[in-house]
């Protein structure tokens, strides 16, 4: 297996940066990273990572062990490090960490950068889609007991038991039937962002009531609802130029009732979002 094999089969760098790594590794010691060339900074990062493979003089068999992905990744995350958002929950502030989410940015192809909480939502990506969704609350036996406490009342301890797993799975019923409350990253490289939010737009205001699209600094903007009941699904559709042809779409999805709370999280994720223009040698 040859270096680039290896590196391909660790993560998705291009062979590209190893070889730049590599003869930064070759020929000087290295720099400080410039904050304004992000190719600049992979390479160094890169770099890092064949000093890596070299010190631990790592073999085929050991290519796909945990331990060195993780060694990997840790040394990737110095491009994006992770960084505390401050978001307003019911007057107060809070400074929250969240971790970056997103794709590189490619000769000819812009990249994004998303920070998102990883205490209170999953991040995964499928198709060159990322989806950002509220973990499940899980409800504890005792929560339960606690809450019902009076239903339980002269009940054997099989009877309270029964009762209890009943009480669970209607919470569980409950709580499946609610709207996803999160966020959906698409890239869209052959629609502007105006072109893509007329379509959606047109395609929406049958079923729900939507506000007309609107531009605002960067983006243009509309909002979607299927109504005003507590647990009435919302929408929040956003339009980014990615500095070419196409655009990135971001929909922003909570129920009426998690608007100042999954809605108000969601909102500070969407501003850290940012373009990652193509590079250029």
């Amino acid at each position: 297996m040859t270096d680039f094999q290896l590196l391909d089969a660790l993560t998705d760098i291009s062979p590209a940066y190893f070889t730049a790594a590599q003869s930064r590794l070759d020929t000087a010691a290295l720099p400080a990273a410039p904050r304004n060339r992000l190719h600049v900074r992979r390479i160094l990062a890169f770099a890092a990572v064949a000093a890596l493979m070299t010190t631990l003089l790592v073999a085929t068999a050991l290519a796909a062990s945990p331990e060195l992905r993780q060694a990997v990744q840790k040394t990737l995350e110095q491009l994006f490090p992770p960084k505390n958002i401050t978001v307003e929950l019911e007057g107060q502030s809070y400074s929250i960490p969240h971790t970056a989410q997103g794709t590189e940015s490619l000769p000819d192809t812009p990249g994004y950068v998303l920070y998102v909480d990883p205490e209170l939502y999953t991040s995964t990506e499928h198709n060159g889609v990322l989806t950002v969704q509220s973990i499940p609350v899980v409800y504890s036996r005792e929560e339960v007991r606690s809450n019902n406490s009076a239903l339980l009342e002269g009940l054997s301890a099989a009877e309270q038991e029964a009762l209890i797993d009943e009480k669970l799975a209607e919470l569980e019923a409950f709580s499946a039937a609610l709207p996803v409350c999160g966020l959906t990253v698409t890239p869209l490289p052959q629609q502007t962002a105006a072109q893509a939010a007329a379509a959606l737009y047109n395609q929406l205001q049958t079923d729900w009531h939507c506000t007309q699209p609107q531009e605002e600094p960067g983006r243009i903007f509309f909002s979607a609802s299927a109504g005003q009941m507590w647990n009435s699904a919302q929408q929040l559709h956003y339009f980014y130029p990615d500095g070419g042809s196409g655009c990135y779409h971001i929909t922003i999805q909570y129920f009426l009732e998690a608007a100042e709370g999954h809605g108000v999280r969601l909102a500070a994720m969407l501003e850290s979002f940012a373009v990652l223009p193509p590079e250029t040698e």
